[in-house]
């Protein structure tokens, strides 16, 4: 299970997205939306690899 409280990502003084409580459990996660609105950014925030 993957726990995460306070996410938010911002790029350029701009806040994409903020999450305020998320769990995940083990097992196949989708994440549905139009191109460009963060869907991968989102991913790679949750895995440790977008920096500010």
């Amino acid at each position: 299970m993957l726990n995460f409280k306070d996410l938010k990502v911002n790029v350029a003084k701009r806040e994409l997205f903020g999450v305020k409580d998320l769990s995940l459990e083990k097992g196949i996660v989708a994440l549905v939306g139009r191109n460009g609105c963060g869907k991968s950014t989102f991913f790679r925030t949750l895995m440790g690899g977008h920096s500010n």
